[in-house]
């Protein structure tokens, strides 16, 4: 793989591009190197056959994180969904979102377009999942449900009462597009007799008219690890829709969420919290419970601690996902100052400040507001 150039540098975008701009300048590419447009010219078959094996891995955000950090040897033992390992034909199946109708033809040599009638993959779906603080931390097991296209166990997903039901479409010869030629380009579009399909029906299955599929709602169990966070996916393969025509399901993605705690707030696998504490406890020293993920801890504050200071306890935070040890977990002290001072308490702390020798000018609250304080 050493010879390969970079997959950024091959659709002219920077590192940081977006899923949008990818796409954007992998149709602008495909588009202009395209063999119907440049028949017999090798070069261009060869910079079509780039572009698109660098879409493949760059449009595909789990290859792209493994190509980002580990180069071209990341993604050539990648062993995702369809797992990939240089240029395969096969990656402009799941292109038409790109190209929309751009006509690929047959351009690896066997002089015949691709048949629609095969297997499709199903679409992937995306499931919303929240969890509390505590569930992320220690890691939990939900169920649930998920509607989903399952294949019709009446007819094994052939949309046909019986085998003869299907016939090969006449207007399309069973390829399931029609082409047009437009100046030097040509253009195919789904055959509109047997919507791309190939077929056409003549005895629909009654379970599922014909569809292959139909809807259900099934139960699954989801696993989720330990340290996960807001915007964290869990891949579960095969779950995802039914393929059409026998082809394989696509995959579930479980959308992770972390509902807000009362007590907690994390950044990273660090948690951070606030404890409040007397005036004198700050100047004295005293041993105080805080609340930490895994129950109550007794904490020695220091003589002195000044409002703001940060203690922290190592390893008391959010576990690292799939892998050892915690973050941890850091709090800040607040001083809780006294109000409503009596006349020998006020008459204490000033004693104190002028042993101190500290000048202060006491302000008394006016009679009004002395009024209003009591009344609240």
């Amino acid at each position: 793989m050493a010879n390969k150039r970079d997959y950024y540098e091959v659709l002219g975008i920077s590192r940081e591009a977006s899923e949008q701009e990818i796409k954007s300048s992998y149709r602008k590419m495909a588009m202009k190197y395209h063999p119907d447009k440049n028949p017999g010219n090798k070069e261009a078959e060869e910079q079509f056959k780039e572009a698109a094996e660098a879409y493949s891995v760059l449009g595909d955000r789990e290859k792209r994180g493994l190509y980002d950090r580990y180069g071209h040897s990341g993604v050539g033992s990648y062993s995702g969904a369809e797992g990939f390992s240089g240029f395969n034909p096969d990656m402009f199946a799941d292109f038409s979102d790109v190209l929309g109708s751009f006509f690929f033809g047959d351009i690896f040599g066997s002089g015949n377009r691709r048949r629609r009638t095969g297997p499709a993959r199903g679409s992937d779906l995306q499931y919303h999942l929240q969890i509390t603080l505590q569930e992320a931390i220690k890691g939990t097991e939900k169920e649930i449900a998920i509607p989903r296209m399952d294949g019709c166990e009446t007819c094994q997903g052939s949309g046909s009462n019986s085998p003869q039901g299907k016939t090969t479409c006449t207007t399309c010869n069973g390829y399931g597009q029609v082409r047009y030629n437009q100046g030097f380009v040509t253009i195919a579009r789904s055959c509109p007799n047997c919507s791309g399909t190939g077929q056409v029906l003549r005895d629909p299955c009654k379970s599922c008219n014909g569809a292959g599929r139909i809807e259900k709602k099934v139960m699954l169990n989801v696993k989720v690890p330990p340290g996960v966070d807001t915007g964290n996916r869990l891949k579960l393969k095969a779950e995802g829709e039914a393929g059409m025509r026998g082809g394989l399901p696509g995959d579930l993605y479980v959308l992770v969420e972390v509902i807000e705690h009362p007590v907690f707030s994390r950044k990273g696998f660090d948690l951070f919290c606030e404890k409040e504490v007397s005036m004198f406890q700050a100047s004295l020293g005293d041993q105080i419970t805080i609340q930490t993920p895994d129950g109550d801890e007794t904490l020695k504050i220091l003589e002195g601690t000044q409002p703001g200071s940060v203690l922290t306890l190592r390893g008391k935070g959010v576990p690292y996902v799939n892998s050892y040890g915690r973050g941890d977990l850091h709090i800040a002290i607040k001083v809780k100052i006294p109000t409503n001072l009596t006349a020998p308490e006020k008459k204490t702390l000033k004693d104190m400040a002028k042993q101190r020798r500290e000048k202060i000018n006491p302000q008394e609250r006016g009679v009004f507001e002395k009024v209003r304080t009591f009344l609240e």
